[in-house]
């Protein structure tokens, strides 16, 4: 995953800004329609950085990720996370002469491999992302020390996926396939990602069915290996409303 608040602009980004007003595809999708993205994602998924980690969604789509919007741009998703009483910005918000603004910093800056090194729940709505992300700090617990930590406060960040084959509960036949490996007692996760006992692979085919529940599966150790044996990299999951 790639952040994408950063606001440096490079040379190469203003030399697509150019090129794109120039040419009349400035702020649209290549295929004609209005971009989904802001004005700096815009720029951003065309550098060549972005087209080396995501694949050339422009002009090899086939070969890139498959996460995109229904333009066929990157879609870019929201991770909220929850805000420890250490880790707010002091003094952020608009200062006293109404002109300068300091910004939360973000918590930490790397998923893979860090803090976040398993399943990382993103949504396509932002205000969903930050309403969850505040609920959770609500209970955070105390430091070593006895310390409140609780909070009502979250982070969003704005997330590029990089997944090229990625697995779908939907999809029926990969699933069955993956399961009738797992045996006939197969182990489910509970709700905080700790350990939820076991489920027959009937019961196992029900929840991923079921959608809202299919992680509790598929991030299990078992079950990760795998579907990546299989090339499936990543977990796409649409929750009922």
């Amino acid at each position: 995953m790639t952040h994408t608040s950063d606001k440096h602009v490079t040379d190469e980004e203003l030399e697509l800004v150019t090129r794109g007003k120039a040419d009349g595809i400035y702020m649209k999708a290549p295929n004609g329609s209005p971009t989904s993205l802001n004005e700096r994602q815009w720029v951003q998924v065309r550098t060549r950085a972005f087209k080396n980690w995501f694949g050339d969604w422009e002009n090899v789509p086939e070969a890139a990720s498959r996460i995109v919007d229904e333009n066929g741009e990157p879609l870019v998703v929201h991770h909220g996370t929850p805000l420890r009483r250490d880790q707010i910005t002091p003094e952020r918000g608009w200062q006293r002469d109404g002109i300068t603004y300091i910004p939360q910093k973000a918590p930490f800056h790397t998923f893979k491999g860090g803090e976040y090194s398993g399943l990382i729940f993103t949504s396509v709505d932002a205000e969903k992302a930050r309403g969850i992300a505040e609920t959770r700090a609500m209970s955070i617990p105390d430091d070593k020390y006895g310390n409140e930590q609780w909070t009502e406060e979250g982070y969003v960040y704005d997330l590029y996926v990089n997944s090229r084959n990625p697995f779908d509960p939907k999809d029926g036949q990969a699933v069955k396939k993956i399961l009738q490996s797992l045996g006939s007692e197969i182990p489910v996760l509970s709700f905080y990602g700790g350990k939820g006992g076991t489920v027959s692979p009937e019961k196992a085919l029900e929840l991923t069915s079921s959608k809202r529940n299919c992680w509790m599966l598929t991030e299990i150790r078992s079950f990760c290996p795998k579907s990546g044996r299989r090339a499936m990299t990543g977990l796409s999951v649409t929750t009922r409303e």
